[in-house]
């Protein structure tokens, strides 16, 4: 039975409508994301100071096992046997592991720092380049407005004088 009203396989996909946003509410908006910036960027710092903290524990630790072994050998000669030898230097590599492994969780929460700083940077830049395109007064030069997604002159720091 042939439907009456064929409208409806005529319709596109619906997408929700963006509205274009005034730039005092994208600066309101990025001032609300960036409140608790602060806070997360201070817990991770807080997070690299006790890794750093163990890892010069370890560093500590390490070269007082190598004092130990230098000072047996100083004393009685590379020649005799040092029955703790072997205990130093397992310690020695237990803490080079450790401590490898403490620098690699402090380069991985640096970056994860940096990954949120930047999240928010790009969503700030992305709502800048929509206010370009639109041509919003103060925004019609995107030469003059530095950007993270788009080559502009702004960001150009490479530049020689000749």
């Amino acid at each position: 039975m042939p439907r009456d009203d064929l409208s409806i396989d005529f319709v596109k996909k619906m997408a929700p409508s963006i509205e274009a946003q005034d730039p005092a509410i994208i600066l309101e908006e990025f001032i609300h994301r960036m409140s608790n910036l602060p806070e997360e960027v201070r817990f991770i710092q807080d997070e690299i100071t006790d890794k750093d903290r163990s890892y010069h524990e370890c560093i500590k630790t390490i070269e007082e096992c190598d004092n130990k072994i230098q000072r047996w050998i100083r004393s009685n000669g590379s020649h005799q046997h040092n029955p703790r030898e072997a205990q130093l230097r397992e310690t020695i590599r237990d803490n080079y592991t450790r401590a490898e492994k403490l620098a690699d969780e402090k380069v991985a929460l640096s970056q994860r720092a940096q990954t949120l700083y930047d999240k928010h940077l790009r969503y700030l830049d992305l709502q800048i380049k929509q206010l370009s395109d639109r041509g919003e007064p103060g925004f019609t030069d995107p030469d003059e407005i530095p950007s993270l997604i788009r080559p502009s002159a702004a960001n150009n720091s490479n530049t020689s004088i000749v």
